[in-house]
């Protein structure tokens, strides 16, 4: 460590006195700044050694005390010297007197300090005299009195501070600038500082250094601000509760720092609120550094943002505390949570909405649950989540009287999709709207199958069904039921499935079918394999019984022989029978005719 061989000390004392021995000091409480050769405050503690002398240099000790670990914040320090070591009265018997200090082993600092008493501490040894208040009767200011009493009240005859004697109390200021100190061991105002109204209630050890700042009482607060407040608490140490900024305010605890300008810490342990406007309500370990940030409550947690909130949660470690770090951004509450975008929310256990405008909440699970992107809205709940049961068996479970979901979409199409972890994007499923024809459609790859919404028509494979169900492909109907009261279907040149009907309700144009015997059997069955599967089958080419037979062909959309009307055969064999039957009754005839010419 640097030795300080250089210091500067700027000091003030306040002798106190005793109010049966006026003119005797009994205490000294002296504040300094310590800097090093540099000019740069000290922050850290120091021991100190103090000696009066009859000289201003060399001369006799009269009295020495040493105080360890004295602490210095922005080089301040504030000690009260006769506490360790008494100072005999011995010490003043000759009015000149010089304090002597010597900061660890360093050589004593030069030049000594003359020991003075300032104005208010001759105030303090006329409080002596009030004890004969009571007897004076009525005086009023300029009768010579330093006090008054009206309607059994006392008061002082002039602008004076009023200080508890014989308890190292003091008073900066001059006398037009009223105080009020009744602590033992406390400040109010600042040396070379005229502030105005400052109050020490009560108390030991309490600083009131800002102007028109007030401690109500408790040990080692400090009010440093302008306006500012600490109302009790605190602890033995320096600075316990510290009410720095202007307008700040400390209800009561331990160890806890209002920096920011109007900013408020109502109570708990070592909380800090640094921001403008910032509350923390209670609880311990917290920091409010944002603008107009809020923590209620809890345990290590921090609002950072301009009017962020954490309302309470956070733990012991620095894993479990809570922050709400965006601007408007809200923690509720939980353990491990952080909303880090503005207008952000995550709760729950280690929520992280690390985006603008997100809100994600998460379950007890032991892991992190992070957004992603800006403007999400996040829920990790392994219980699954229920709208209207509590309950829920699914991951969404919705229930009630009339259960409807609303899929609105401004600009494009309203879709939900299904895809399985690890999946390409290829492989997702859609199912959505087409906001121009307000069809309904499934997509994979491209549109699979479509719901017309003008019609109610079903495309498979197309998605201008002309039919209720128009496949464009190849269809197969399985579990056909066959039986009496069954009808056939058939498949015309456009692809359409028509029912196979005869009944005369049905028809019209009634002619007779002229069928050539000959030329039907010109017809020539082939063996022949599918070019699609490979299989074999038995039949007739199409373009052959085009040739023949025009009417049992079946044509497709663009007019080309497509397949043959097998069931229209037996029509044609019909005529052919009947042909044969004809002809076989005229051979008969004829056969007969010969016979009898026999």
């Amino acid at each position: 460590m640097k030795k300080l061989f250089l210091l500067t000390v700027v000091g003030a004392l306040m002798l106190s006195a005793s109010p049966c021995s006026a003119g005797i000091p009994h205490l000294i409480n002296y504040q300094g700044m310590l800097t090093d050769n540099a000019g740069i405050p000290i922050n850290e503690p120091r021991d100190l050694t103090f000696t009066i002398y009859n000289v201003p240099a060399n001369g006799v000790a009269f009295w020495t005390e040493t105080l360890t670990a004295v602490t210095i914040e922005n080089g301040l320090f504030n000690v009260i010297l006769g506490y360790i070591t008494p100072i005999p009265d011995s010490v003043f018997n000759e009015p000149e007197r010089y304090l002597g200090i010597k900061v660890g082993t360093d050589p004593e600092l030069v030049p000594r300090i003359q020991l003075t008493s300032v104005g208010y501490a001759y105030r303090t040894e006329m409080a002596g005299y009030a004890m004969f208040a009571d007897s004076a009767g009525v005086a009023t200011p300029g009768s010579g009195s330093h006090w008054s009493v009206n309607d059994s009240v006392l008061y002082t005859n002039d602008y004076w501070g009023i200080a508890r004697g014989d308890a190292g109390n003091v008073l900066y200021g001059d006398s037009a600038h009223t105080m009020v100190n009744f602590g033992v061991a406390c400040t109010t105002g600042t040396i070379g500082q005229n502030y105005l109204y400052s109050t020490v209630s009560g108390g030991y050890g309490n600083l009131a250094t800002g102007h028109s700042s007030t401690v109500g009482g408790g040990n080692g607060n400090r009010a440093r601000g302008g306006q500012s407040v600490v109302c009790g608490g605190g602890s033995c140490g320096a600075d316990s509760n510290s009410a720095q900024g202007a307008w700040s305010i400390i209800g009561a605890g331990y160890g806890n720092i209002a920096s920011g300008h109007v900013s408020v810490v109502m109570g708990g342990l070592l909380n800090i609120a640094s921001g403008p406007y910032s509350t923390i309500s209670g609880g311990t370990n917290h920091e409010a550094s944002g603008p107009s940030s809020t923590v209620c409550g809890g345990e290590g947690n921090k609002a950072r943002g301009h009017w962020s909130v954490v309302s309470g949660g956070g733990g012991p470690y620095v894993a479990d505390s809570n922050a709400a770090i965006g601007d408007c951004s809200v923690v509720p509450g939980g353990r491990g949570n952080i909303a880090g975008g503005n207008f952000s929310l995550a709760a729950g256990r280690r929520a992280k909405a690390l985006h603008h405008g997100c809100f994600v909440w998460a379950d007890s699970t032991d892991a992190d649950f992070t957004s992603t992107d800006a403007n999400q809205f996040l829920i990790r709940a392994s219980g699954g989540v229920g709208i209207g049961t509590n309950n829920p068996s699914r991951i969404l479970h919705i229930k009630g009287d009339n259960p409807r979901i609303l899929i609105e979409a401004q600009t494009s199409n309203p879709e939900v999709n299904f895809i399985s972890t690890g999946d390409p994007f290829s492989e997702v499923w859609a199912l959505y709207k087409d906001t121009v024809s307000n069809d309904f459609r499934f997509y994979q790859n491209g549109d699979k199958m479509t719901i017309e919404n003008s019609t109610g028509n079903v495309g498979i494979g197309t998605t201008d069904p002309s039919e209720k169900i128009d496949v464009n492909g190849t269809a197969r109907l399985r579990g056909i039921t066959t039986g009496g009261g069954t009808a056939n279907v058939f498949a015309d040149g456009n692809g359409k499935l028509w029912k196979q009907t005869s009944s005369l309700r049905y028809k019209k144009n009634i002619r007779e079918l002229s069928i050539d015997p000959q030329k039907f059997l010109q017809l020539e069955p082939v063996r022949f394999e599918w070019k699609t599967t490979g299989g074999e089958d038995i039949g007739l080419i199409a373009e052959d019984v085009e040739n023949v037979v025009p009417d049992l062909v079946i044509y497709d959309n663009e007019g080309r022989p497509d397949g043959v009307k097998y069931d229209k055969i037996a029509i044609y064999l019909l005529g052919v029978v009947k042909n044969l039957k004809s002809e076989n009754e005229e051979l008969k005839k004829r056969i007969e005719a010969l016979e009898s010419r026999e």
